[in-house]
């Protein structure tokens, strides 16, 4: 396999036309930390991450690190191969937040787009604009007074602490139409849990755009996602036993069985344990 091929294989970068359906210009980078509870049965388990805003006042974009940096992760990997022969795979090369959300605030409108077996697709969120209450409560976060609102999605109670001082219309995930920006944001069982980590001002505006893909309903990609995890666990599960290094016989021996055995024995427990999705619906 080329060089370049193998590169685009890890970042699941496709190639699609050139001709934008619209431009996203966004003036600051907001960075969340996200603490996470994905295992329903273990909720004190926790994962973190960070994922990134883009945004300004009539439009954001919100993704995870992979997306955010992916020219210059392909860079990084091509400099690796290239000097050491070997790849180092960091943990910011996989992201439990796949999705890319595209935010025109002006029209209360939020496009998501993300790959099903490399195939992108996009779809409009049916449950935007969200419905806000704002509190009489409020409290200082990172030097930012900040008032609270509350809201519901996709089967979550959401709390919102957001700031005047920051008069952008934006937040985490699909969270918007405030008006200041969001800078803590949890659901009322505190499963997802979304803070402040930084916010700077690009020197120059960075622009987005949405490539094509294939435009489908939400719950048209809800099902064709499910039909797709389905099938990959199908092919994983009933191949039989497989060799995973390069080069090696095609002989197994009964050691090798037992740790294919066991990879997919664990693979197994690993999708069931992913059950406490953000969104429920």
């Amino acid at each position: 396999m080329k060089l370049s091929n193998l590169i685009a294989f890890i970042l699941c970068i496709t190639t699609y036309s050139a001709f934008a359906q619209k431009e996203y210009p966004t003036e600051y980078e907001v960075q969340y930390e996200v603490g996470f509870s994905l295992d329903s049965t273990n909720l004190e388990n926790k994962s973190i991450e960070t994922l990134y805003l883009y945004t300004g006042p009539k439009y954001g974009v919100f993704m995870s690190y992979k997306e955010a940096f992916k020219e210059e992760i392909r860079a990084n990997l091509e400099h690796q191969l290239k000097t050491t022969g070997e790849l180092k795979i960091s943990k910011d090369m996989t992201s439990s937040f796949p999705k890319i959300f595209y935010k025109d605030h002006q029209n209360s409108q939020v496009q998501t787009e993300e790959k099903i077996d490399r195939k992108l697709y996009s779809y409009q969120e049916p449950n935007i604009p969200l419905e806000w209450k704002i509190e009489e409560d409020s409290k200082e976060i990172m030097g930012y007074a900040a008032q609270k609102a509350t809201t519901h999605f996709a089967g979550r109670d959401y709390i919102a602490w957001f700031t005047l001082e920051v008069p952008i219309p934006d937040g985490p995930y699909v969270f918007s139409g405030l008006p200041g920006l969001i800078i803590e944001l949890y659901d009322t069982e505190d499963h997802y849990h979304f803070t402040l980590k930084t916010m700077s001002k690009l020197e120059e505006a960075r622009v987005f755009e949405i490539k094509n893909s294939e435009d489908i309903a939400k719950a048209d990609f809800l099902e064709l996602k499910e039909k797709a995890l389905k099938n990959r666990d199908h092919t994983i599960f009933n191949q039989g036993n497989f060799q995973i290094s390069l080069g090696t016989s095609p002989q197994m021996s009964q050691e090798s069985k037992m740790e294919n055995q066991e990879f997919k024995r664990k693979l197994k427990e690993n999708r069931a344990r992913k059950n406490n999705l953000i969104e429920r619906f």
